[in-house]
């Protein structure tokens, strides 16, 4: 089993490897230069995506002396926002589970948290989700796909969401 286990995490660690490294540093350098920032930004606004999870690209960016046109995405993101940040795609969000990053803008918050919390307070507490599973027994290694159906508690009183591997909590 441990035989097992070795190839497993080494194949898994040269996938890793292998996507790290698909774009060549010119190629990255190249891709930062046509990106169209505003646009970015729009689609991360109406997504709802957090500035701070692009730092990332920006610093990439810069590092390959491409610097991001930060005044134009965050134009495009405040537009995206504007679709984002209303109390139905709020509804939409708390219903679906998904977290709320504290991205809108005071003037459009309110709607939006309470869309958000309406939505939370209605989302069924059971759910149907097709997985993957990969099971290690005593019979070896097996991988199957299948659909299957897990009971899950939610609690429509708590206020955290889970993003990234860090939890977020949305302002009242």
């Amino acid at each position: 089993m441990l035989r097992w286990f070795r190839i497993i995490t080494f194949g898994l660690l040269a996938c890793h490897a292998a996507a790290c490294s698909t774009l060549s540093p010119e190629q990255r350098a190249a891709a930062c230069a046509q990106t169209d920032w505003q646009r970015f930004g729009e689609n991360d606004g109406k997504l709802g995506i957090p500035t701070s999870d692009r730092a990332a690209e920006f610093e990439d960016c810069a590092e390959l002396g491409q610097i991001a046109d930060l005044t134009a995405y965050q134009t495009g993101r405040s537009r995206g926002l504007e679709t984002y940040c209303t109390a139905e795609n709020g509804y939409r969000v708390g219903y679906e589970g998904r977290a709320y990053d504290n991205v809108c803008p005071p003037a459009t918050e309110t709607d939006f948290v309470q869309g958000f919390e309406r939505g939370r307070d209605e989302r069924p507490a059971i759910a149907i989700s097709p997985g993957i599973g990969i099971g290690v027994g005593t019979g070896g290694v097996r991988t199957r796909v299948g659909v299957g159906v897990g009971i899950g508690l939610f609690s429509g009183y708590g206020h955290f969401g889970r993003r990234h591997g860090r939890f977020r909590r949305f302002r009242h």
